[in-house]
């Protein structure tokens, strides 16, 4: 007697399904019944795509009160990249065709600076390694990993991120998961650059006020604070101090 169970789930990304057969069976023999159970994994070409970035409200906002114009420059990552990452036993997190980690996190860096009206081929020079970036999987929780140094200026800037969410036990839901979490990994990994002091002091970062951008006159009063403390040389202070004069 046999009996066989088949239960499917597909794969969200992909068009081919996740297969799972068990088979159950009974064969009597010398009057003893012997139990064979067969348990079958069949992953017929699972991939998971990560979906394509979107500027975050919140970067925007710090990225209004930067003044200066600057340039992204990406030079090289420290680890081998293919443009996907094997997840579990169900198939591998993909980008689109020829795209990198990298190459994704680079894109959404110029794109915020773009929306926001900073990004510009004559601006300051941003560039950026990347020694890390992984994921980790487990039944409670998906971990993803951005370790990348940035130079502005000869001054390094280390940001490395660890974004956490939800898993899942299943293979092909926690593949899932791992794909669409990356966009959010990229916007905090942002976040901790854009909210990092050395950037703020080399781009010209002024808070907003009371909800409102930026006034020329709070930004010279945090000009001249940055100048005090040491942050900026007088050089930058009264590049930067005409800068926004010109602008009036």
């Amino acid at each position: 007697m046999g009996l066989t169970l088949r239960v499917q789930e597909g794969c969200r990304k992909s068009a081919s399904p996740l297969n799972f057969t068990l088979s159950i069976s009974l064969n009597r023999s010398n009057n003893e019944y012997l139990v064979f159970v067969v348990a079958t994994l069949f992953l017929q070409g699972c991939t998971f795509a990560v979906p394509s970035y979107q500027s975050s409200a919140a970067n925007q906002k710090v990225l209004n009160g930067v003044t200066d114009h600057v340039s992204v420059v990406y030079e090289a990552s420290g680890f081998k990249e293919t443009g996907s990452i094997a997840c579990r036993a169900a198939g591998p997190v993909t980008l689109s065709e020829g795209e990198t980690f990298s190459n994704y996190i680079v894109s959404a860096l110029k794109e915020e600076l773009s929306k926001a009206g900073k990004l510009s081929d004559d601006g300051k020079r941003i560039s950026v390694i990347f020694n890390r970036i992984d994921f980790s999987s487990s039944m409670g929780a998906t971990n993803w990993y951005i370790d990348a140094i940035y130079r502005i200026s000869d001054k390094k800037i280390p940001i490395s991120t660890v974004y956490h969410d939800r898993s899942s036990f299943v293979a092909v839901r926690a593949c899932n998961y791992i794909a669409l979490y990356f966009k959010k990994a990229v916007e905090a990994h942002l976040s901790e650059l854009y909210n990092d002091q050395v950037f703020q002091s080399e781009v010209g970062y002024v808070a907003a006020t009371n909800n409102m951008a930026p006034t020329i006159e709070n930004r010279l009063r945090e000009l001249k604070r940055l100048y005090e403390s040491g942050l900026i040389t007088e050089d930058e202070f009264n590049r930067k101090k005409a800068q926004l004069i010109d602008s009036l």
